[in-house]
């Protein structure tokens, strides 16, 4: 079997900020579009997980270009301090659209984090009919969370993000897409 001999040069800048993007996207297009109750609330902690990663690695990717130090074992919170300081913007968790980072951030800790929930408790109530229908025994504190509305908003808001950051870090858009390139030489035919 005769074989080639080359010479290969490639280059590669794969950034899975990109991958998880494209997946929180996928997401909100499905629950734009979502007709049944049936699943959704599976569906959104799927969705809210990947929105959490999704800016984790979109600092990550603006911070390890940016800076000398940076550290992607830091916490979130400090990582969004940081680069902003940098950009010489302002991270301020007590407002939008910072302050829905904390709360997505406490939901992904919840699920990667897990740890059973143990409560018993008795208590008297006095409640009209629907309202005892609404009380709800089984539900954990994540749950809060898993709403459409809590989705879109944290999409929006971490999308806000990204775009100013990008902005004042003068990157464009096309630089944080995985790209990469491959060149062959051929030198020679082998037979063997």
């Amino acid at each position: 079997m005769s074989k080639i001999k080359a010479l290969i040069e490639s280059k590669k800048h794969v950034y899975i900020h990109n991958d998880l993007g494209n997946c929180t996207y996928y997401f909100k297009n499905r629950f734009d579009a979502w007709r049944d109750e049936e699943g959704i609330s599976l569906e959104i902690m799927a969705g809210l997980t990947m929105l959490a990663f999704t800016i984790e690695a979109r600092m990550n990717f603006l911070g390890s270009k940016l800076l000398k130090d940076w550290n992607e074992k830091n916490a979130l919170k400090d990582k969004a301090k940081k680069l902003s300081n940098h950009l010489g913007l302002e991270a301020n968790f007590g407002q939008e659209p910072f302050s829905t980072l904390k709360l997505l951030k406490e939901f992904r800790d919840c699920l990667a984090h897990g740890k059973p929930l143990v409560q018993d408790e008795l208590k008297e109530v006095v409640a009209t009919h629907e309202e005892l229908e609404q009380f709800k025994t089984l539900e954990a504190g994540w749950e809060k969370f898993v709403t459409v509305e809590f989705f879109n908003l944290a999409y929006e808001h971490t999308k806000q993000i990204w775009e100013e950051l990008l902005e004042a870090a003068q990157i464009e858009v096309f630089e944080t897409v995985t790209h990469g390139e491959i060149h062959m030489t051929f030198l020679a035919h082998v037979d063997e």
